[in-house]
């Protein structure tokens, strides 16, 4: 692990902090991210291993789990760079390279130097690096490629960053001045539906909201939290709804009896 990153990522949190990797990112046996980017070969051959770990033939749902997959990786050590210890690793597309398996999941992003720390800088610098640098062009060429929605891969990235920056807060809790650079960037990153320079935030509106859920013991409606967008992990052979999901038969169901009893 980057020894910065040491003090954040302790005990069972460990894993998570192992995941961004100072090195070379033109090592044998690594894939340039910008190459990934630029050559539809190399993308096509990656999004083959992927569909034929996921046994599915149909891309989008392929494509969608694999960039959740890789949002896990690549945010837990970034964020906790930028939000707590205020410091920015080299991340943009064309520094980095990713270390996949044999099915092509990302289970390390290389970076070629520690970075430098950000003291004072605000959201916008210290989050450029990642969100414009890396996530909007890698989330451009898959949106393009499959044919996916981008708002849908954007809400991976978001599923993420919420519970990361959750955790951010609560290790900042003791410390007013931390805390309150972490909330700013919570703010910054998804509540705000344009960012400060007139730019929509993809972000925004991708978070988990309040919905009715309906047919509870006693009659009472209980608020639900729900994904803005369903990841079509469902459609993956095997798998299902979570219980989070837009679609999920069994919310509609859950509606369907709330309407009744009201009626």
């Amino acid at each position: 692990m980057i020894e910065l990153l040491k003090p954040l990522f302790r005990g069972e949190l460990a894993a998570l902090g192992e995941t961004l990797v100072c090195g070379d990112p033109a090592a044998p046996g690594l894939q340039p991210l910008a190459a990934l980017l630029a050559s539809r070969a190399a993308l096509d051959a990656l999004l083959a291993r992927h569909a034929a770990f996921r046994r599915c033939d149909d891309l989008r749902p392929v494509a969608s789990a694999w960039m959740l997959d890789y949002a896990g990786v690549l945010l837990p050590a970034v964020v906790a760079g930028a939000s707590v210890l205020q410091h920015l690793f080299p991340v943009a597309a064309g520094s980095v390279a990713l270390q996949l398996d044999g099915h092509a999941r990302v289970r390390a992003v290389v970076i070629p130097t520690l970075g430098h720390a950000a003291p004072g800088q605000d959201s916008a610098s210290r989050y450029g690096p990642l969100l414009d640098g890396h996530l909007a062009p890698l989330i451009a060429r898959l949106s393009e490629r499959v044919r996916l929605p981008e708002k849908l891969l954007w809400g991976s990235v978001s599923r993420w960053l919420e519970p990361i920056l959750e955790q951010a807060a609560a290790a900042a809790s003791g410390l007013p001045p931390l805390a309150a650079l972490v909330a700013a960037d919570h703010a910054y990153l998804l509540e705000q539906e344009k960012w400060p320079d007139g730019r929509r935030n993809p972000l925004f509106g991708r978070r988990k909201h309040a919905a009715p859920q309906g047919g509870q013991p006693g009659g009472h409606d209980k608020p639900m939290l729900l994904h803005r967008q369903c990841c079509l992990y469902y459609r993956l052979p095997g798998e299902s709804h979570c219980g989070a999901c837009p679609l999920s038969p069994a919310l509609r169901r859950a509606r369907g009896a709330a309407l009744r009893d009201a009626a």
